[in-house]
Formats: structure tokens, C-alpha cells, sequence
């Protein structure tokens, strides 16, 4: 069983507030379609106050069920079953007022032997697909944001 954790951080653009990169991270977890190969979203629950929904996603032409919680105005997780993934969308500022944003992405997988020739080539593959999350979530960010 080999257990992947990678994570990527990049500052926000300038002239994007934390509040406008959170409605972008708000809006990503009700209409996710065009990130990460996710080519449809429903949503099928909703909590009252909006801070937690279920979301069925089809990527790469499979279904996935995921729990999405956000907690305002920071901190987004997003938790998959099967397979067993979650990941963790996180804003922070420095004391200079610049803005970032971290993604962490967890995947076990049980079936994979650690030190293989697959677990060094599923290892390389999650570090692109964290930082091309992250560069993707950055320009829209960027391109939602411009004045």
C-alpha cells in the first residue's frame, strides 16, 4: 500500500483579494468542470448555510462522489471515497499582505507496492497534477480578477 501526499503553493496575483480568491474557490466547488480533466458536476446535497455539499464528478470518463466542506474564509476540502483521495485548498497571506494558496492532495492506494517502478511513476504523476491544479487555479483567479 503506498500513500501519496504532494502539495504546491503560489502567491495570488497582486490585484486579487483573499476575498475575491475565495469566491473563485467557492465557485470552483459548485461548477468544478474544466479543472483537473472534470468534464461534469452535480451537485447532490447542500447544507443550509452552504458550507458543506456532496458533488458527483465525472473524470476521465469515471464517477466520483465527493464531500466538499468550506470553511470561510481559508480553508477548502474536498474528500472522495473511491478512490480514496482528498484534497486540501488552503489561502494564506505573510506579514507583507501577499496571498497564497496551497493545494495538498492525498491518494492512497492499496494496490500499489511501494518502491515499484509504479509507485515511482504514480509519485511523479501527482507532483504534475498538484502543480498544474494549483497554475490553474492561479490564472483563473488572475483572468476572473483583472481590471
Amino acid at each position: 500500500m503506498v500513500n501519496y501526499a504532494v502539495s504546491a503553493t503560489r502567491v495570488i496575483p497582486s490585484h486579487v483579494t483573499k476575498a475575491q480568491a475565495w469566491s473563485a474557490l467557492k465557485d470552483s466547488a459548485r461548477n468544478p468542470v474544466g479543472f483537473g480533466g472534470i468534464t461534469e458536476c452535480t451537485i447532490l446535497s447542500e447544507s443550509e448555510n452552504g458550507t458543506e455539499l456532496v458533488r458527483k464528478l465525472v473524470r476521465m470518463g469515471k464517477e466520483y462522489t465527493q464531500v466538499v466542506t468550506l470553511f470561510e474564509p481559508t480553508w477548502y476540502k474536498a474528500k472522495s471515497q473511491d478512490p480514496n483521495s482528498e484534497v486540501t485548498i488552503i489561502l494564506s497571506s505573510d506579514k507583507e499582505g501577499v496571498n497564497y494558496i496551497t493545494f495538498t492532495f492525498h491518494w492512497i492506494h492499496p494496490d500499489v507496492k511501494a518502491g515499484s517502478e509504479q509507485d515511482k511513476q504514480m509519485a511523479a504523476q501527482y507532483e504534475g497534477i498538484v502543480n498544474n491544479a494549483v497554475e490553474s487555479a492561479v490564472q483563473s483567479m488572475d483572468g476572473r480578477n483583472k481590471v
